[in-house]
């Protein structure tokens, strides 16, 4: 299903809510543990502090920005629409920028290679090199000369409705099976990983857009990107997403024993996740549901995606072969008012 299609199909869809899991029934946390009086206030005191930081940034975006509008460019029309627009770059950008993060691509598939020899887990950043854009500054130029010429930085201000943008970010990723953060994620349990592992929405949010271009050819297997059209809609601004990008810069964020403990023993209000594809009951009618409506955007070498970071999305599930990608993110920005220069014989 195309990116259109799948938008179109879900136009007299009923508002929807975010997947809201009930822990206390889960077999890998209220199935293992017992909600503790001590910890839940230990927790609680440790989650609160950071919650009202998402709330005061959240209240700092909407002043600065308002809520995104998405009227001009095609692709912020889109992007507005339904959360992501799929774009290919054309040979004179792609080859250039490709040639530049080869450097990366063959640090991080040594670095993976060494872990798998030792019989250790591939973890989510052993896979990534962060582009230092004073470090690589060739490759940070013209990623930024290429988002820009496909059209990338004008979709960011008009959706987020700002004077200007920049890049914000970028990384080089590869992706290979066995990954830590995709399979087996309740480690030493018997618990089977749901279809909608990897699912998420972004905890740190800003005004402006996340993108996956591929460098290599990406099939069904090499763990696409994937989206929920529609996504960003659901429950907008609301202090759920908030609850859940704070818990995603909690001390307990992992799914190991304590940390489940500590989630299960919070107020039932507080424990909802900005990662919560993998917790999700695998034959429950809302995980399949998920699932189905998934666009799935597997593509040619160049091809680009980019999305809004609240939109539910996940890539990198590689069951064979492998992802190699740039992740990239473009941040709108605020008008700069420069202060009047002073005139001679000013003091």
């Amino acid at each position: 299903m195309s990116a259109p299609d799948a938008a179109a199909s879900l136009e007299d869809a009923p508002p929807r809510a975010l997947p809201r899991i009930d822990y206390g029934a889960h077999p890998a946390y209220g199935g293992m543990f017992e909600p503790a009086k001590w910890l839940r206030r230990h927790a609680q005191a440790t989650l609160e502090p950071i919650l009202e930081e998402v709330r005061r940034g959240d209240r700092e975006r909407l002043s600065a920005f308002g809520r995104a509008r998405g009227q001009g460019t095609g692709i912020s029309r889109e992007l507005a629409a339904q959360g992501f627009s799929l774009r290919q770059l054309e040979p004179r950008a792609l080859e250039p920028l490709s040639r530049a993060a080869a450097p990366l691509v063959r640090i991080i598939r040594a670095r993976l290679d060494e872990l798998a020899a030792a019989g250790l887990p591939l973890s989510f950043k052993a896979a990534q090199e962060v582009v230092d854009r004073a470090v690589h500054p060739e490759l940070w130029t013209l990623a930024e000369d290429a988002m820009r010429e496909a059209g990338l930085f004008e979709a960011a201000m008009d959706y987020a409705g700002a004077p200007g943008a920049k890049l914000k970010s970028a990384a080089v990723m590869v992706n290979r099976p066995g990954q830590a953060w995709c399979t087996d994620i309740f480690r030493g349990g018997d618990f089977e990983t749901p279809p909608t592992v990897g699912f998420h929405i972004d905890s740190v949010v800003f005004s402006g857009l996340k993108l996956v271009l591929y460098l290599n050819d990406v099939d069904a297997d090499q763990g696409p990107f994937g989206v929920i059209p529609a996504s960003h809609l659901w429950e907008p601004e609301s202090d759920g997403r908030a609850i859940r990008r704070a818990f995603d810069r909690w001390p307990y964020l992992s799914r190991g024993p304590n940390e489940r403990r500590a989630l299960v023993s919070l107020p039932p209000e507080l424990q909802l996740k900005a990662e919560f594809g993998g917790d999700m009951p695998p034959e429950a009618p809302e995980t399949l549901d998920l699932v189905a409506r998934e666009h799935v955007a597997t593509g040619p070498r160049g091809q680009l995606n980019a999305f809004v970071p609240e939109a539910i999305h996940r890539g990198g599930i590689t069951r064979a072969g492998e992802r190699q990608v740039m992740l990239l993110s473009i941040a709108a920005r605020r008008a700069v008012v420069r202060a009047p220069e002073r005139g001679a014989g000013e003091p």
